[in-house]
């Protein structure tokens, strides 16, 4: 049985376990309409601008984001279900203290932090056209998260992550796999790879948990008509 389950607001103490103080308290006050301290040099510090403009209740929107996947992950904690979605979530790029790619909060690793509290192994499989990096960047370091990205790669594609090398670092190393793909793959070879490569990942990680991020713009139709 399946059900909607009303999300709450994550708080900006929340948002902390994975972004800094500063960084989210200027996108409070951003939101609120006060002056952020040297709001000149802003935008180039923290990414705002460009491909992550301000707009309004920026701060609330990021918050309700956030908070749905924080929902998500404690009814699972909670075993109250063993699937959840937020339909609104995966803001992969954005980074500890930037956003990038418009995305200004990562809710998928505030979703993961919240699952290693009851799970030991968590595996983040990422099928957007493009590299997770924030989430990467995030776990590059442990071996209790696996990061898998299928995704285009190309020189100038952004985020220009995520060639075959890139495979985690310290404790970490071999704890990130990246799968680059060319314009033009079609159904049948995208599966044959995914299935190889889960098929060898999941015997490998034995994950506890499974994090999806299901970007749509891997589709066909699709504007970037790529894949």
């Amino acid at each position: 049985m399946g059900g909607v389950v009303q999300p709450r607001r994550a708080s900006a103490r929340e948002l902390s376990a994975f972004h800094s103080l500063d960084y989210i308290e200027c996108l409070k006050q951003l939101t609120s309409g006060d002056d952020c301290e040297e709001i000149e040099e802003m935008p180039s510090e923290y990414g705002l601008g460009f491909d992550c403009p301000v707009f309004d209740d920026l701060f609330n929107c990021m918050s309700a984001v956030a908070g749905g996947t924080l929902t998500a992950a404690e009814m699972l904690n909670k075993r109250e279900c063993s699937i959840a979605i937020n339909w609104q979530g995966g803001w992969h790029h954005a980074q500890r203290d930037e956003a990038s790619g418009f995305c200004y909060v990562n809710d998928v690793v505030l979703g993961i932090l919240k699952l290693r509290e009851k799970f030991d192994r968590v595996l983040y499989v990422d099928i957007d056209l493009h590299h997770g990096d924030g989430v990467e960047d995030a776990f590059s370091f442990t071996s209790k998260v696996m990061s898998v990205s299928f995704h285009k790669f190309s020189p100038g594609f952004f985020p220009g992550t995520g060639s075959s090398f890139d495979v985690g670092l310290g404790k970490g190393k071999y704890y990130s796999v990246n799968v680059p793909l060319k314009d033009g793959i079609t159904d049948k070879p995208f599966i044959e790879i995914f299935s190889r490569v889960m098929s060898e990942v999941k015997m490998r990680f034995k994950p506890s948990a499974v994090v999806c991020q299901c970007g749509v713009d891997t589709l066909a139709g699709d504007s970037y008509g790529i894949f």
